[in-house]
């Protein structure tokens, strides 16, 4: 059986195999790895070399490329031959969609091969297909992928199954739709026929623009992985996660729950622009995991209400008289309001002071206060705001939200951090990552954060 034997059952911290990109080793407790990409033209060496060595400068640790021909594919010697003669020797990641004699020609060349199983092997359209054109689809699978793997062992070469929301193949859609489980299937299939190669140096990505999907994805992968007996190293980021702080703020939704979680060998920020922006906070996302030397995780962890991240039962209750109703205290200065992948937001001016906590366990850091539901309503409610007293504050959530339902499973709960300090992207991090997990959950109703001392 490949893989590590002795994997914690799920969502205990996932013990990934270690598989080395190059001199590079990755999962098996070993760092969060940071890498990027580079959107030069494969075909300019001198560009390519030029935007690589600007990425390992700036800390990446391995630098993915495009390979879009088998032209491409035979000019990665050139760029890798640049890169070792200027003295980095940091493992270059062809990226291939479509053609696998592209993958197979870079997997002689590069250190790690990404391959797309929504487009590998071709995406035929069947209009519906039935069991035999299915298992003749992944026979053509079995054929391409057999091949590859064969040069992959001869050259050490590691492959990554990259899945993407967007690009399921119309096998996977017509059984699967385009869903969570579609992508994990999509990933399971090429896992396990690799398992018939013995080939054992793979990573797996689930990707999605969708945090929410995203992180809902990668906790099923695991879950799946772990009852087959694999225990493949996982790469995270949200695809095309947008620019600047919003794309900063929904790559640590998605990347950091996990992370946080116990989940994540490698992550990639995906922003719009320049791809050395990325790697400052990647860093410092991977920082927040990596400490002597290796990967940890946070005391005292609380799994996650839900694989799927998916609204519980208790908000399909209209428990407030308006189901969608959202509540967002901001008090500045902040970024601006948090990603619109936490949560559909309204804001609210003031929430008054309700007299004292008589719901739950004295002595715990939460508050009974009355909202008005819209401008002219004379009717209060009651909710309940919930403070974290420091770092660590998903998992705090996450056990006194627990206390707090069984005292009261309906009535609304106000996520509260107070950030303070001189590091931005820390604090944005630190505000996201801490509260983001129970809102995907669906568990909170709202986000209040404070932050001080920031310009």
């Amino acid at each position: 059986m490949p893989g590590n034997s002795n994997i914690p059952s799920f969502p205990d911290p996932y013990s990934s195999r270690v598989v080395m990109i190059g001199g590079l080793a990755v999962g098996g407790g070993h760092p969060v790895r940071v890498q990027s990409m580079v959107n030069t033209d494969t075909m300019d060496t001198s560009a390519t070399v030029q935007q690589s060595i600007g990425l390992f400068d700036a800390g990446c640790e391995m630098v993915r490329i495009t390979v879009p021909s088998k032209k491409d594919a035979i000019n990665l010697s050139k760029i890798k031959d640049q890169l070792l003669r200027k003295g980095y020797d940091q493992p270059i990641v062809a990226d291939v969609h479509y053609i696998p004699a592209a993958a197979e020609i870079a997997a002689g060349i590069v250190e790690k091969v990404r391959i797309n199983p929504g487009n590998f092997s071709g995406n035929r359209a069947v209009k519906v297909y039935n069991r035999a054109d299915y298992d003749h689809s992944l026979d053509r699978v079995r054929q391409k992928l057999f091949k590859l793997a064969e040069i992959c062992k001869r050259n050490h070469t590691a492959l990554r199954v990259g899945v993407n929301h967007g690009s399921l193949s119309y096998r996977i859609l017509q059984k699967y739709g385009n869903t969570v489980e579609g992508m994990v299937e999509s990933a399971m299939e090429y896992l396990r026929i690799l398992r018939e190669f013995d080939f054992d140096d793979i990573l797996v990505s689930l990707k999605s623009s969708h945090a929410a999907t995203m992180i809902a994805a990668n906790r099923l992968m695991v879950a799946s992985m772990v009852a087959e007996g694999m225990a493949y190293p996982l790469h995270l980021g949200v695809t095309e996660a947008g620019e600047g702080e919003d794309g900063r703020i929904k790559s640590a939704l998605g990347t950091g729950t996990l992370l946080e979680e116990g989940l994540g060998d490698t992550i990639r920020v995906s922003l719009t622009g320049d791809p050395l922006d990325e790697i400052p906070f990647a860093m410092k996302l991977a920082a927040r995991y990596n400490k002597g030397g290796k990967r940890t995780f946070p005391d005292n962890r609380e799994p996650a209400f839900n694989l799927y991240g998916s609204a519980s039962a208790r908000q399909k209750k209209d428990y407030r008289n308006n189901a969608e109703f959202q509540v967002i205290k901001v008090v500045h200065p902040l970024p601006r309001d948090p990603s619109p992948e936490l949560q559909d937001h309204r804001f609210v001016p003031d929430l008054i002071p309700a007299g004292e906590n008589n719901l739950v366990t004295s002595g715990l850091p939460q508050k009974k206060y009355t909202y008005s539901e819209a401008p002219g309503k004379k009717r209060g409610s009651d909710l309940l705001v919930l403070e974290a007293p420091g770092d660590d504050s998903l998992h705090f959530f996450r056990k006194e939200i627990r206390k707090i339902r069984e005292e009261n499973p309906f009535i609304p709960v106000i996520l509260k951090r107070r950030i303070s300090g001189t590091d931005y992207d820390g604090a944005l991090i630190e505000a996201t990552i801490g509260a983001g997990g129970i809102l995907v959950d669906g568990e909170a109703d709202g986000l209040w954060v404070e932050m001080k001392g920031f310009i």
